[in-house]
């Protein structure tokens, strides 16, 4: 198979699972309002994390009606690509209907266990 295929393949594949949420991958979900009943923190300490552990947050938001916003602890380790990477985190979270804040103006630097001290 080609790469090509292969792309169309996965688009399909995303978009038959993003149906199953009832949330088209191109398509934003608005975030609860301020009176959702809870309120759910993800500190997601790279991006691309609230997607990966985002299925609880997402589970309250849908069947609770929580407020969902994830903390962006860190942007990345290249700062060139930085504020790419904010822009990519708050399309992901616009998909999943997350709020989304940075812990920083730039997200938090140097956080890795040797620099806990």
């Amino acid at each position: 198979m080609s790469l090509e295929a292969d792309l169309a393949r996965w688009r399909d594949h995303l978009h038959r699972f993003a149906a199953l949420l009832g949330n088209p991958p191109d398509a934003g979900v608005a975030a609860a309002p301020e009176t959702a009943p809870g309120h759910c923190l993800v500190f997601a300490p790279h991006p691309d994390d609230e997607c990966i552990i985002g299925a609880l947050p997402l589970r309250l938001q849908q069947e609770a009606g929580w407020r969902v916003t994830n903390v962006a602890v860190t942007l990345g380790s290249n700062p060139e690509r930085r504020a790419a990477r904010w822009a990519e985190l708050q399309d992901a979270c616009a998909v999943l209907g997350f709020d989304c804040i940075p812990a920083g103006p730039d997200g938090l630097n140097d956080v890795r266990g040797d620099t806990a001290e």
